[in-house]
Order: C-alpha cells, then sequence, then structure tokens
C-alpha cells in the first residue's frame, strides 16, 4: 500500500465512522476512505472528485497530473471529474463550460458508512435558482464512492425535482495509471461503433483492441458495460464494469494537446488513460420529472 501523504493532516469531523476522515491535502480538503483490507480512496470535496485508489498490495490506479492546480469554479486535471448535466460541449450554447457546471464546485456530504462488507461517502448537489441561467431544470444529483477489498464503485444517481422532462448526458470522466501509453491496450469495444472525435466526428467501427500511437478521443456506444486497462508495464489489469449507461469514452491528448491544456505535466499523456463510463452522443437519457436515473462505474484490479 501507498505511503500516507506527509502533506495532509487530519480535519476533526464529528460522527465520522471508523475507516472515514477528513483531511486537508495539497489539492484541498478531501474525504479519505479505508477498505476492511486496508485499500485507500480519497475524494475531493469540490466536486466529489476521486483523486486516488489504492488497492491493498498494489499501486496507485488514479492518476493526477503532477502540475495539477487548484482554481475555483475548475476540475483538478485527473481522478475521476464528474460531467453532468451534459458532456463535452453544450448542445445549444458553446459559451456555457464544457461539461457541465458541478466538477468545479464544492458538494455537501451527506452521509457516510463503513462497515465488513466496504466502506463509502456520499456527496450530493442541488441544483439552485443562481444555475438557471446554466441549465432551465431542478434536479438533485448523488455520488457514491464506495471502497471494499475487492474494488472501488461509482455511483451517481440523479432525481429529477422539476416538473417537466429533462435530458441529461454526463460522464464520470476518469484518468487511469499506466506504464506508458504506447504499451496498453483497451479491451472489450471490439466491434463497437464510435464516433472519432480526432477524425472530423466520422462514425467507424472499432477492430480488435484500442491501442494509442497519437491522439484518441472516441465516444464508444452500445455495448460497453465491460472494458479492461491491459498494462503489461504494471502487470495488472482494469476492469470497468457499469450500469445504466450505453456508451464510453476512451481519451489520450497526446503531445500537442496536452501543450495546449497546460496542466498535464511533462509527459503527462504518457502515464494516463481516460476510460469513461458515459451517457454521451446518442445515449442521452430523458428522466421525467421525479424519476431517478442511476448511472454507476466499478472498478477492479486483475493480475496480468
Amino acid at each position: 500500500m501507498a505511503a500516507a501523504d506527509p502533506e495532509a493532516s487530519a480535519v476533526p469531523m464529528s460522527g465520522l465512522p471508523h475507516g472515514v476522515s477528513q483531511l486537508d491535502t495539497p489539492l484541498g480538503p478531501a474525504v479519505e476512505l479505508v477498505a476492511p483490507g486496508g485499500g485507500i480512496a480519497r475524494i475531493a470535496i469540490n466536486g466529489a472528485q476521486l483523486l486516488s485508489w489504492v488497492p491493498e498490495g498494489d499501486s496507485e490506479v488514479i492518476w493526477v497530473s503532477a502540475a495539477a492546480r487548484t482554481q475555483p469554479g475548475k476540475s483538478l486535471r485527473g481522478g475521476t471529474p464528474v460531467c453532468w448535466p451534459w458532456f463535452g460541449a453544450h448542445p445549444a450554447d458553446a459559451s456555457k463550460p464544457a461539461h457541465g457546471f458541478v466538477r468545479g464546485l464544492p458538494w455537501q456530504i451527506v452521509s457516510t458508512s463503513s462497515g465488513d462488507a466496504g466502506t463509502e461517502a456520499t456527496f450530493a448537489f442541488t441544483t439552485a435558482g443562481n444555475h438557471r441561467e446554466l441549465w432551465p431544470y431542478e434536479a438533485d444529483v448523488h455520488l457514491t464512492t464506495r471502497l471494499d477489498d475487492e474494488g472501488l464503485s461509482l455511483a451517481l444517481e440523479t432525481l429529477n425535482t422539476g416538473a417537466e422532462p429533462l435530458p441529461l448526458t454526463q460522464a464520470l470522466h476518469t484518468y487511469f495509471r499506466i506504464s506508458d501509453i504506447a504499451d496498453v491496450a483497451v479491451d472489450g469495444l471490439d466491434g463497437s461503433p464510435y464516433i472519432d472525435a480526432i477524425g472530423e466526428w466520422q462514425r467507424r467501427i472499432q477492430q480488435g483492441a484500442v491501442t494509442f500511437a497519437g491522439e484518441v478521443d472516441r465516444i464508444y456506444l452500445g455495448e460497453t458495460s465491460s472494458i479492461a486497462i491491459r498494462d503489461p508495464g504494471l502487470g495488472r489489469s482494469i476492469l470497468i464494469s457499469s450500469q445504466g449507461s450505453g456508451s464510453a469514452v476512451v481519451w489520450n491528448p497526446w503531445i500537442a494537446k496536452s501543450e495546449r491544456l497546460g496542466d498535464m505535466g511533462p509527459d503527462g499523456y504518457r502515464t494516463m488513460v481516460c476510460v469513461e463510463t458515459a451517457n454521451a452522443a446518442d445515449d442521452v437519457v430523458s428522466l421525467a420529472p421525479r424519476a431517478t436515473h442511476r448511472l454507476t462505474a466499478r472498478y477492479q484490479v486483475a493480475v496480468l
């Protein structure tokens, strides 16, 4: 297990169960979860953004840029930014923030629990009047991060609290730590149709595993519920299973885009790949009043 962050310090917080604590870290306030067997995860209060997951006996699974910086209203580069209530550019107004507006704002911790089956924390965000100019709907959204001895789960649940149906696209935009992007492959998408954002948004069919020799930005559609990142360099596969999703995004910015982004760090693109559990592109959820949609991703690590 990775050593504790020497710059993180515990913050007293009444009523937290064993295995749950709040920390001040260089990347801002966070909640730390400890699994019964000893694995550790950290979630930022800002954006309810997963920052770290170290399974017991393994190394870090989640990538955060060495150049990540905290900025008001912005998510950190890395971890799992929550893209909600739209994915990518706003469908009607490109002046609105990409990937929605909740990933850079504080969420509320509404519950925590710990037991033999696992440790979890639930964060909540409620749209309010000051969000109406960005999104003319009303909703409550909850994100539960659950850590157990077999893996880590994220569950993003949206309740339409308004009087009319709302359109919803979203993603758990997870950055995974890898040995070297040139040596990994993403399995589980062979034969799947995808939209190629690098290739002028053309629709194509995946042939074999997804491999990387340049920038990749693709939305895969259809059966995307079981995906694996095969990483011989670290001797492991990261297994990703999902529910409530009919699409997945695979992304690596490569060299030129990394330089434009400015916060990827030197050669940061080489040690990360995003595989995002999503409702994106054609996969739009129409959520009726008082209805709930639940998007889940489960991460596990297997030895190659």
